[in-house]
């Protein structure tokens, strides 16, 4: 399951419910524009690909042109560089569901 930029809902029983549904709004703002800023970045270095902030993970979908140059280590290293210049801790890519050989 995919949950971009949400946070979930607290227990109606926590006394500051809406202040905390009001962080989790702009938290949610942050995470995205984090990542488009990253996508932005990446795409600067000639990676196309989607960016969804998920906290300090930045989950990074492309094709499969892109995915094959990630394979590269210098590839890689220039992701997780741009990823922490953008607040990041971690990476992931997404593959695809179905494998092509």
């Amino acid at each position: 399951m995919i949950v971009t930029g949400r946070t979930l809902e607290h227990d109606a029983t926590h006394a500051d419910g809406d202040e905390a549904r009001a962080e989790g709004t702009r938290s949610g703002a942050l995470d995205r524009d984090r990542a488009s800023a990253l996508a932005r970045a990446l795409e600067h270095a000639d990676l196309s690909c989607t960016v969804e902030a998920r906290a300090g993970l930045a989950l990074i979908a492309c094709d499969e042109t892109q995915q094959v140059r990630l394979a590269s280590a210098d590839a890689r290293g220039a992701v997780l560089l741009l990823a922490k210049q953008h607040g990041f801790t971690h990476i992931a890519l997404e593959l695809p569901a179905h494998v092509t050989a």
